[in-house]
């Protein structure tokens, strides 16, 4: 599992993941729930099976990402490019989407 304690401050601030970090958080299996996502470029990652849930993704570019799975209850999107992005049995319970490119 890869060490979020360098990422995390002591006020509990999150910083950003570069697009590099949050492929190698994916991977690991580090906790995701709660994150904000913020003016990155995501593009083309797999979130297969991932707990996403109260995160929030705001300006981010998520085009061809696949969400298959995952479990996005609570998480909200803003302004966020999901075109070509695969859904298929993605949970989204209490979901906004706010200017969202589908």
């Amino acid at each position: 599992m890869v060490d979020l304690s360098e990422i995390e401050s002591l006020e509990g601030e999150r910083p950003e993941f570069t697009r590099e970090a949050l492929a190698e958080a994916i991977r690991s299996g580090a906790p995701l729930q709660g994150r904000v996502f913020q003016a990155q470029d995501y593009s083309a990652l797999s979130f297969r099976g991932v707990d996403l849930r109260e995160t929030m993704w705001q300006e981010v570019d998520l085009q061809n990402d696949d969400f298959a799975g995952a479990n996005l209850t609570g998480a909200t999107f803003t302004g966020t490019n999901l075109a070509g992005a695969s859904l298929v049995e993605t949970v989204f319970e209490e979901t906004p989407f706010t200017s969202v490119r589908l």
